[in-house]
């Protein structure tokens, strides 16, 4: 039975109690009984967030390898990194010149890689989030893992014969068509949103979810740096296909479903599709506004540009000087920026409920992203950069708490294809991100290489002034409704 403190809002103060939003025919559909194989969604999204993390640091360092080898024959990228004067900046070198090639094309072909793998996700997400509701989640997170595990396997044979870098396209391309990371992050949000009751139980499982993703990048880290170095990128490629292979048998048999025949959304495909977008067209009721949708969706861009914009630029610039850092280094800082920003950051959520609000929380989160943002674009020697996850450690809690505020406004039936459109905006917001900081990189990497982190910083600015006019706009309206009522 759940108690009376679980079913009160996540934010009473800005008027999201969810019983007030359902309409009358809608009815909340819960599991009743929660056995443990349907936890069993936490590792697996551990696991696919591992494989994800470890994937892009790999393929990324392989790239910078590849470049190196073709500029200089029989020259690898560690002997560019430490051959002659190590990690020099004098403009005039040689080695400077060499690096910033490098650097430039490495660039290049990893922004293609982005574009190639999220235009074809960029539908799926949808396709895949909406059908759900129909079809149950089990059947497409599948499908998700096993286009992952069809990339790997893929991309570690090419690797092997050493085929060109434009032959990954092709690799990056079949995972998105199976939907990518965002469609298997987008199920499991809607799968912890099928077996909990609304309030701080389902904030907590979503945090939950969110912890799980952090844990597997904070995994990701140490063991591609080493293994990286120390058997090359065939045999670590290896060690992520048997681990996904692992996953999907798992998966298999022995995840249960959430949704059923009883409970299943009907109606046409069109109109599920529709769904995944009405609730930013119209007003679905009295309390959820539409207003209200789209300034959490717009509070969801702002977040997303400056989370992911850190991800797909840290690798090169921790690769370039005056930092020069090899595998291992890039590996235990990943882990470490990891551990912190999506473990003890998250879990901290849960804690902090008892002692500040969620509003402050965001507060504090988007002030953490920034201060974070601005010390690693001024970062000029390795303490200075690994202070940087330290000062970011509350960086990631907006998500989570974001997430549970449109969760908490949206009918039980309707998860899947709320989710779904969070997972295309956050497919359209990788693709974007990763052209805007990869063109900034490239114009800058000669002259100011950290300009990239001011937008991370200038992002969280935006969230945090969207969210506090969110918070006081929704306080009023909910006291005129009581005066109303």
């Amino acid at each position: 039975m759940t108690s009376k403190r679980e079913n009160t809002p996540l934010l009473s103060t800005l008027d999201l109690d969810s019983t007030k939003f359902y309409t009358t025919n809608v009815t909340l559909k819960t599991v009743t009984s929660i056995t443990g194989r349907y936890y069993l969604m936490v590792p697996c999204i551990l696991v696919h967030f591992f494989s994800y993390v470890f994937y892009n640091l790999v393929t990324t360092q392989y790239l910078y390898d590849f470049f190196a080898r073709k500029l200089i024959a029989n020259v690898t990228a560690t002997e560019i990194n430490l051959d002659g004067s190590p990690c020099t900046i004098v403009v005039d070198s040689l080695l400077y010149h060499q690096r910033t090639l490098i650097q430039k094309d490495t660039t290049k072909a990893s922004l293609t890689f982005v574009i190639v793998g999220c235009v074809p996700a960029l539908f799926m997400d949808v396709i895949i989030g909406v059908l759900s509701d129909r079809y149950g989640r089990k059947l497409f997170v599948i499908i998700s893992l096993v286009g992952t595990l069809v990339k790997i396997i893929m991309t570690m044979v090419g690797m092997h014969y050493k085929v060109d870098v434009h032959y990954f396209l092709v690799f990056i391309a079949v995972e998105g068509f199976a939907g990518g990371w965002c469609a298997v992050i987008s199920l499991g949000f809607a799968y912890v949103s099928d077996v909990t009751s609304v309030g701080k139980t389902r904030t907590s499982s979503i945090a939950l979810i969110e912890i799980s993703i952090g844990l597997g990048l904070v995994m990701a880290g140490v063991p591609s740096g080493y293994l990286i170095d120390g058997v090359g990128f065939v045999y670590a490629m290896m060690v992520l296909m048997l681990l996904n292979v692992i996953n999907i048998l798992i998966m298999l048999f022995c995840l249960p479903d959430t949704v059923n025949e009883t409970n299943c959304v009907k109606g046409s495909s069109l109109r599920l599709f529709k769904s995944s977008f009405t609730f930013y067209t119209r007003d679905t009721s009295a309390t959820a506004k539409r207003w209200k949708y789209i300034t959490c969706i717009a509070i969801f861009i702002f977040f997303n540009f400056s989370a992911l914009s850190r991800q797909t630029i840290e690798q090169l610039y921790q690769l370039n000087a005056p930092f020069c850092w090899n595998a291992v280094k890039i590996g235990w800082y990943s882990s470490l920026s990891d551990l912190l920003r999506n473990v003890v950051g998250l879990a901290a959520i849960r804690g902090l409920q008892n002692y500040i609000s969620d509003e402050l929380m965001v507060v504090v989160s988007a002030v953490s992203g920034c201060f974070a943002y601005l010390l690693e674009a001024f970062a000029v020697n390795d303490a200075m950069l690994f202070t940087v996850p330290l000062v970011g450690v509350f960086s990631m809690v907006t998500d989570p708490i974001l997430r549970s505020i449109m969760s908490r406004m949206t009918p039980s039936d309707r998860q899947g294809a709320l989710f779904a459109g969070l997972a295309m905006v956050q497919t359209s917001c990788t693709i974007l991100v990763d052209v805007m900081t990869k063109s900034v990189y490239l114009a800058t990497v000669d002259i100011a290489r950290g300009s990239v982190f001011f937008l991370s910083a200038g992002c969280c600015v935006f969230v945090l002034i969207l969210f506090v006019i969110f918070a006081l706009v929704s306080r009023k309206s909910g006291k005129q409704m009581t005066l109303n009522e």
